[in-house]
Order: C-alpha cells, then sequence, then structure tokens
C-alpha cells in the first residue's frame, strides 16, 4: 500500500475515534452525574457531537445515531478498502468522512449554543461568541475538536481526489 493510500485511512480513522471517545463521555456523565470532568467533557469539548446529534434528532429520533448509522459504517468501508485493498471503497470512506466533518461544522455553526444558568439567575451563553453573519462563531475547546476532524479528514478526502487523478492520467 502506498504512502498516499495511507493516507486516505487517517480522516474515517480520526472521526471513528472521536466519535467514539464521544459516546464513552456520555457513557461516563450518566454514570458519574455529579463529576465535573463528565459536565466539562460533554459541554465544552464534544459539544461538536452533540449540536449535530441535536440537528440530526430533528428528522430522525435515533439512538445512537452517530456511532452505528455513520461511524461504523465509514469504519467498514475504511477497513474493507484497506483489507481488500479496494480503492472505491478508502475513497468512499474518506470522503464520506470529510461529508460528515463538514456537517458538524454546520451544525455547530448553525445550531443555538447551549446555555447555563449563572448566579443571576438568568441565561449566560457558555464561551465567547462572534457573531459572523447569521453564525455563532464561538471559541473554546470545541474548536480544536473540530480542527482535529476537519485536517485529517481533508488531507484524507484531497488524497483520495489525487490518487484518482493519478489514475486517470495513467490511463
Amino acid at each position: 500500500m502506498t504512502r498516499l493510500a495511507r493516507l486516505q485511512i487517517v480522516g474515517p480513522s480520526v472521526l471513528v475515534a472521536m466519535i467514539v471517545i464521544e459516546e464513552l463521555a456520555a457513557y461516563f456523565l450518566a454514570w458519574k452525574p455529579s463529576s465535573e470532568l463528565a459536565w466539562y467533557l460533554n459541554l465544552q469539548i464534544f459539544s461538536v457531537f452533540q449540536r449535530g446529534h441535536t440537528v440530526l434528532n430533528q428528522n430522525y429520533n435515533i439512538a445512537y445515531l452517530q456511532l452505528l448509522y455513520i461511524a461504523a459504517p465509514i469504519m467498514a468501508l475504511t477497513l474493507g478498502g484497506h483489507v481488500l485493498r479496494n480503492r472505491l471503497a478508502l475513497a468512499l470512506a474518506s470522503n464520506l468522512s470529510f461529508a460528515y466533518v463538514f456537517f458538524l461544522i454546520c451544525a455547530w455553526l448553525k445550531a443555538p449554543m447551549p446555555s447555563a444558568q449563572a448566579a443571576s439567575l438568568f441565561d449566560a451563553p457558555l464561551g465567547t461568541a462572534l457573531h459572523l453573519w447569521n453564525f455563532n462563531l464561538t471559541f473554546g475547546p470545541h474548536l480544536y475538536v473540530l480542527l482535529v476532524l476537519l485536517i485529517p479528514s481533508l488531507v484524507s478526502s484531497a488524497t483520495s481526489h489525487l490518487i484518482y487523478l493519478r489514475a486517470v492520467r495513467g490511463a
């Protein structure tokens, strides 16, 4: 397997790993609801996935939707493409992972920002916000999560396009 083909695996693998970690953080919160760390992980770090879950639940109210219907098929395509050396399956997995990360970014920008009750008993938004056009661009740890998802999936998707351009040029 070439170095470029190995780069195709990075994006889907990072996305699936982050979804699994987010689900584990949700289980941790359910197991220990008094833990400040569990709340911090769910409200600050993985709020990207919560907003995606909110947008998806408006149309599809399915339990574990992100894990079973997004992460599992992408990982199956990635593993199947790697084991069978199927370039189409790897390209499909890398592009689907990029499409889902793009969906998460759109959901993060458009979904309402969760609020917390402050001592003065009014809703205060979590984090600082910059209103850019009609988007709520908030800065915080979840921005790093988005970058960790976006950069590998973008590299993976661009690599799959490069591999196919080379194949078309060579044929």
